[in-house]
């Protein structure tokens, strides 16, 4: 159970909107333009497909759940953005730490409403699998590529800071 749910967080950032949980920059390629949403879903599908051999169907189903899942957190990553600001220059400006506490923990609330909508819509994924998929998934997480490595690199930029 616990194997499980290890993989389980890790790949929890399968889904979309913890790409952009990070705050500005996130979601943007070199040179720091904007990369569309929908490309970086295919990609990171696509990925998917080759390293657990999803059926068409399966990615179609992975990527509408992902889109979903991005779309749902948009109004709370700009909401999060705008948190991170105002954190940050509360800092600079040397407010109370009663104050810069305050606006942390709505940082904290932000980043867990969008990794909440990030681990349903991994949970949705998880069932489109099968227990073949599921294993391998499982046994990619175990040996770290679920990690810092080439998988979690392959899905978006540090799966929990997507894949959402």
């Amino acid at each position: 159970m616990t194997k499980r749910l290890s993989a389980f967080a890790a790949v929890a950032a399968f889904s979309g909107a913890l790409i952009y949980a990070q705050g500005p920059g996130f979601g943007r390629g070199h040179g720091g333009t904007q990369v569309d949403p929908q490309q970086m879903a295919s990609v990171r599908v696509d990925r998917m497909a080759t390293l657990l051999s999803l059926t068409d169907s399966q990615k179609q189903q992975a990527t509408s759940i992902f889109d979903a899942s991005y779309k749902a957190t948009e109004g709370q990553r700009t909401l999060l953005t705008q948190a991170q600001q105002a954190l940050m220059a509360a800092a600079k400006a040397g407010q109370p730490a009663s104050d810069i506490d305050k606006l942390a923990a709505n940082v904290g609330s932000l980043i867990a409403g969008i990794r909440a909508t990030g681990v349903k819509a991994f949970a949705a994924f998880w069932q489109i699998l099968t227990p073949e998929q599921r294993t391998k998934l499982d046994q990619l997480c175990e040996s770290g590529m679920c990690g810092a490595g080439s998988v979690r690199g392959g899905f978006g930029r540090g799966f929990g800071g997507p894949w959402h």
